[in-house]
């Protein structure tokens, strides 16, 4: 192939390369427009956005096949607001055990928890029954009782506002079922996994997202 035949081969590539992209602009411009309306049939509104902005909505973003074709900000929030992540936290978690037993800082995920917080077997044998695998599902057989008397005794609040979140952990976790048996919502696993994640990686569960999750997918924003 002569130079003139591969510049032209270049342009002729370039031109379709841009081509495509303007389709592929329009395409999903057109997507929006009909979830949008679909969305607003389904909810029964005639304005979606003012529909969210209604409901205290900070963000809502659709994704289809890897594309992202509608994302909009409410309420004063932007897409580089800070926010609360709450449970989003917990696949986080869940990841970075994956991480760490990966890189030989656990040894598997059916380690008893007493193997890296021991203290919880001085306070009751029956922790090492329990293993991460058990808090991962979500079925370790602790108590969690989301209010209870007086106000703001219950684990909710608790796991949510006490100042000091680790001690919370070890100290007021008790055990009820044997675990294994039943799922049941407990805020104080997560709790327990960032300790672990913490004694053995000997960095802040924040530190290790930031390497192993954060930096490799966006390092734009920081963890």
């Amino acid at each position: 192939m002569s130079l003139w035949e591969e510049d032209e081969m270049k342009i002729l590539r370039s031109t379709w390369a841009k081509a495509i992209a303007l389709i592929m602009g329009i395409l999903v411009g057109l997507i929006a427009v009909v979830l949008v309306w679909a969305l607003e049939v389904l909810a029964g509104v005639d304005d979606w956005d003012a529909f969210l902005e209604a409901n205290d909505t900070q963000a809502f973003v659709v994704v289809q096949d890897g594309t992202v074709v509608y994302e909009k900000y409410f309420n004063d929030t932007q897409r580089d607001s800070i926010v609360i992540s709450f449970s989003v936290a917990k696949s986080f978690a869940s990841a970075l055990i994956g991480f760490a037993i990966d890189e030989g800082y656990i040894h598997s995920v059916d380690d008893p928890i007493t193997d890296y917080l021991p203290e919880l077997a001085e306070r009751d044998p029956r922790f090492d029954d329990i293993t991460i695998r058990h808090l991962l599902l979500v079925a370790s057989g602790l108590e969690y009782t989301a209010d209870r008397f007086p106000l703001f005794n219950g684990d909710d609040p608790l796991t949510t506002y006490y100042p000091d979140q680790r001690k919370i952990a070890l100290e007021n976790t008790n055990i009820v079922d044997p675990p294994g048996g039943t799922f049941l919502y407990n805020k104080y696993h997560p709790q327990l996994l960032g300790m672990i994640l913490e004694r053995t990686t000997g960095v802040s569960v924040t530190e290790y997202l930031q390497a192993k999750i954060w930096d490799p997918l966006l390092d734009v924003f920081t963890a």
